[in-house]
């Protein structure tokens, strides 16, 4: 390359190791206007764009450089990178596959081509990468967390574990190792140890929603799903109210004595996100006990000889109050929900 793109290049690559992908985007572009036959300038902006949101401009970018150099392996692991971004996994897996060929010993094709063979759900595949990077390169952490990954999706819980744990060995605040061991030890029934690796993980990153996701979701007593299927079992089946509610009651007492074991900050976020929910779960519980109270009258005056009462239609009014009383304040902002996400899907025309 000629001496002013390369340096426009070299300043644009800096910006992108510092995540300053919207400042490198002019540097990167004038380097390609210096020198446009470089394929690497067209790489740098495609990892620039594909972290400003902008994935379809970045794959044109990843084509031009596969176009430039047709044997050089990055533009085909950026673009796997970029169709995954995309939900094209199968795609992915193919343009993974390409950079593997012309670089068939680079650690981080073999890693790319693992974690799209993974969310091409090719587990077996993606079993066989991990083991070939772990060979290749067993002193760089993602041999291990890849290792990891493919043993969490096959539910091998212990070999996760030891995966994550050598790749924190490695490289002690990775961040997705960290979240990983997590799983890994919740899958063992390992509770406390597991949210203490998950406060571990939202203290050393506090914007990663992942670990502060997972804090929530150990430490609620109850999903919105659970409840609902909940409800749904106890219409189906009434005798199974009075074991729903106990299980329910010990589930409530488990979540307080999870919360205690949060630290300060991460029981501030706890409460914070889960206030947002509790109060709607705690509307579909309250449903779901005025239909069970409202139900067992209704079989009360049934044996007493009321007749409406076994047309059914008393039982469908009951369930339609309760549905209103577990839900009333989803429905009330599903208007303005539905509004704003069809605004958010319409072009904004900042691109043009």
């Amino acid at each position: 390359m000629n001496d002013p793109a390369a340096m426009l290049l070299s300043q644009g690559t800096q910006l992108n190791t510092i995540g300053r992908y919207d400042a490198a985007v002019p540097l990167l572009s004038k380097a390609i206007a210096a020198q446009p036959e470089a394929a690497e300038p067209h790489c740098e902006l495609a990892f620039a764009l594909l972290h400003l949101g902008r994935a379809n401009d970045a794959l044109k970018e990843v084509g031009v450089a596969a176009s430039l150099d047709p044997q050089y392996e990055r533009p085909h692991r950026l673009r796997s990178i970029i169709l995954n971004e995309l939900g094209l996994h199968k795609e992915s897996v193919g343009a993974a596959e390409t950079a593997v060929r012309l670089a068939p010993d680079l650690p981080e094709a073999l890693y790319v081509l693992g974690s799209a063979q993974l969310r091409a759900k090719h587990v077996d595949a993606a079993g066989r990468t991990a083991d070939n990077l772990v060979r290749i390169a067993p002193a760089l952490a993602f041999s291990h967390l890849l290792a990891g990954q493919v043993a969490i999706r096959r539910k091998q819980w212990k070999k996760a574990e030891d995966a994550n744990r050598r790749a924190l060995q490695i490289e002690p605040t990775q961040q997705v190792a960290l979240n990983n061991l997590g799983v890994a030890l919740q899958g063992q029934r390992r509770t406390k140890e597991a949210l203490e690796i998950y406060q571990r993980a939202a203290q050393l990153n506090p914007n990663d929603p992942i670990a502060k996701g997972n804090i929530v979701r150990l430490v609620r007593p109850v999903s919105g799903l659970g409840v609902v299927l909940d409800v749904v079992r106890m219409v189906a089946i009434p005798w199974t109210i009075p074991i729903i509610l106990i299980r329910l009651t010990v589930q409530f007492i488990a979540s307080a004595r999870r919360r205690s074991q949060l630290r300060a900050g991460a029981q501030l976020y706890y409460d914070r996100e889960w206030l947002g929910s509790r109060w709607q779960l705690w509307r579909v519980l309250v449903a779901a006990l005025v239909f069970a109270l409202g139900y067992a009258a209704l079989g009360i005056l049934q044996l007493r000889g009321w007749s409406l009462v076994s047309t059914g239609i008393p039982v469908l009014v009951l369930l339609l109050v309760c549905i209103g009383i577990a839900f009333s304040a989803i429905l009330g902002r599903l208007p303005a929900e539905i509004g704003r996400r069809w605004r958010a899907l319409r072009p904004s025309g900042h691109d043009k």
